[in-house]
């Protein structure tokens, strides 16, 4: 059960503060360019739910074993609340047209569909090499057969 949980806290910790960061920035653009004040509660409340999200979806992600388009399925699923916690923490000042909500949705959709193609490339290469290992070490121990 450790095993998972401190690797999991760990990675959560370095997305909180990466998502801390952008809403920090996120913010002090938003006071700046329409001059509404948000409570810092909101922000720093969201930013923790939100990270933890993002660190579910990983960690959903990442899993060994399972079916592969499931842990997809589950892992941008987990993403879903991520929108909805920043049309909470930044109310109607930034969405305030129903179309903002969707295009955020998007950007989110577009940066985990590149983490998908990265992966399965990743693990295409990997594939490659490993199928070739295979092939190298299978070519001594035929000629050895031959020769007996």
């Amino acid at each position: 059960m450790q095993k998972k949980i401190i690797p999991f806290l760990t990675k959560w910790a370095v997305i909180y503060a990466i998502t801390n960061i952008i809403l920090l920035v996120a913010t002090f653009i938003v006071v700046r360019r329409f001059g509404v004040e948000i409570a810092f509660y909101k922000v720093s409340l969201g930013g923790l739910m939100m990270s933890f999200f993002i660190a579910l979806s990983l960690f959903l992600f990442r899993i060994r074993k399972g079916n592969q388009i499931l842990k997809i399925f589950l892992g941008f699923i987990s993403l879903a609340p991520v929108v909805f916690l920043a049309k909470y923490m930044f109310g109607t000042t930034i969405f305030r047209y129903s179309f903002a909500i969707y295009i955020f949705a998007g950007i989110c959709s577009v940066i985990y569909a590149l983490a998908v193609i990265t992966v399965a490339a990743k693990a295409k290469k990997e594939e490659k090499e490993l199928n070739s290992l295979l092939l190298s070490k299978e070519k001594p121990e035929d000629e050895d057969n031959k020769k007996d």
